[in-house]
């Protein structure tokens, strides 16, 4: 039999593993199972975590949208495709559907591992962590230089806005630039042409 403090002990080591392995999920610095990525116990928000390797994700992108720069991705909202602008540092992308912020942030993910690019995710939940530990310092900071000026009045009470919201200082941008069909317009819209046909073009625009 065990000891009640043998009990805690246990008990213990238990919730503390238990959190250190949702901690670890939620940065999302490990690699995805085995298990391919159509396997549907996997939630689609959960592919493409960023300790996956390049080799690894190239297995599910064609080589010609590698060759343009972009991946496609059949979300669970749809179909998207998606680039990054390094000029306005935004990932932009092309659906029929409204895509819900996650599971852009997995299309995201793909892309960066997919072009070594990594430092271009924001990794919200590294960020949100990030933020809880700024807050806690400042608070702890601001209570070991505050006066407490109130300390003898019977009657005082804490301001009802005390309260402290904790906020993501930067997250990932993500621009909607049209529907699929608009980006292969685009693609389109550069066409190799022959110098007589060039010729007979610039001629008709004289």
């Amino acid at each position: 039999m065990f000891t009640l403090e043998e009990v805690c002990t246990i008990i213990g080591i238990v919730v503390a593993g238990a959190i250190g392995g949702l901690i670890s999920f939620v940065l999302l610095d490990f690699e995805t199972s085995e298990a391919r990525l159509q396997d549907l116990k996997i939630p689609y928000e959960n592919y493409y975590l960023l300790g996956n390797n390049k080799e690894y994700v190239e297995e599910f992108e064609k080589d010609e949208n590698i060759r343009k720069g972009v991946v496609e991705e059949e979300t669970p909202d749809g179909v998207v495709i998606m680039k990054y602008n390094n000029d306005i540092e935004r990932f932009e992308y092309w659906a029929d559907k409204s895509i819900k912020y996650k599971y852009l942030e997995t299309v995201a993910r793909k892309y960066v591992i997919l072009f070594d690019c990594r430092e271009k995710y924001i990794n919200m939940f590294k960020e949100l962590l990030e933020s809880m530990n700024k807050l806690k310092e400042e608070k702890e900071k601001r209570n070991e230089n505050e006066v407490n000026v109130f300390a003898n009045l019977k009657n005082y009470k804490k301001p009802a806005n005390d309260d402290e919201k904790i906020v993501n200082e930067k997250s990932n941008v993500y621009k909607h630039l049209g529907q699929l069909k608009d980006y292969t317009i685009e693609k389109q819209e550069v066409k190799n042409i022959d110098f007589k046909t060039f010729v007979r073009e610039f001629s008709a625009n004289l």
